[in-house]
């Protein structure tokens, strides 16, 4: 007759080998569409290796007003990660911690390190200085009924987003990456934007970043699959 401690220990083995995995039944999941900020979410994932299931959600549909979405983002924006059941929103924030997670990658420097801070300096540039201004341009010109859009108002977005891209195209003129020599999560972040925008024909004057973007692109892990039809006619969202 078996004791105790040997009967739970017999118990405990078998759950280890029969219970199923818990890291396999919450496996990394992306919430995305197409050309999208989901983009970066897509590259950062490849740049580390990891594995993750992608889901479309169909903006164009409207899928993401769905109860189903919207049980899991509210604010009904993608890309959403889903990482051991729980979600990140903001594709900034996602590159972050996906960087964080998998160090070993090397796509952001040490914490409360200088280079850490200029990290976060043109990861919240690109968010603040540059992306509300395509976003402006992209609603104005596609998104709001007729009678709710400005010519003033694409105008006034399109000339501040040239001037931030000057500041962006001066620093890179001495950097071959953001953070110097070295790629990282940063570049991923602003790549997109710079995508975005010479979508709509905002970097005919910066030579630069079309080198430094076509550079980034070269990338094995650049998500190149997600280009279609679509954002070649400049339907980028």
């Amino acid at each position: 007759m078996f004791s105790p401690l040997l009967n739970y220990t017999i118990i405990v083995i078998i759950c280890y080998i029969e219970c199923p995995n818990n890291d396999q039944d919450q496996a990394v999941k992306l919430y995305q569409f197409d050309v999208s900020r989901s983009m970066r979410g897509h590259w950062v994932l490849r740049e580390v290796g990891a594995e993750y299931e992608s889901i479309t959600i169909n903006l164009v549909e409207g899928e993401q007003r769905s109860p189903e979405f919207l049980a899991i983002n509210p604010y009904g924006k993608l890309p959403v990660l889903e990482d051991d059941g729980n979600t990140i929103t903001e594709s900034a924030a996602i590159c972050t911690y996906i960087a964080e997670k998998y160090p070993q990658a090397g796509l952001i420097p040490p914490p409360a390190t200088i280079e850490r801070g200029h990290y976060y300096q043109w990861v919240c540039f690109c968010i603040a200085e540059m992306e509300p201004h395509l976003w402006s341009i992209r609603k104005h010109m596609m998104l709001y009924p007729k009678a709710q859009r400005s010519l003033s108002a694409v105008k006034i977005a399109k000339r501040e987003y040239i001037n931030a891209a000057r500041i962006l195209d001066h620093h890179l003129s001495d950097n071959d990456y953001l953070l110097g020599q070295r790629f990282s999560a940063a570049d991923i972040v602003v790549c997109y934007d710079l995508f975005w925008a010479n979508s709509m024909k905002l970097l005919t004057e910066f030579p630069g970043l079309h080198n430094y973007m076509t550079k980034l692109q070269q990338r094995p892990a650049y998500p190149n699959f997600l280009i279609t039809e679509n954002s070649k006619r400049g339907l980028i969202y």
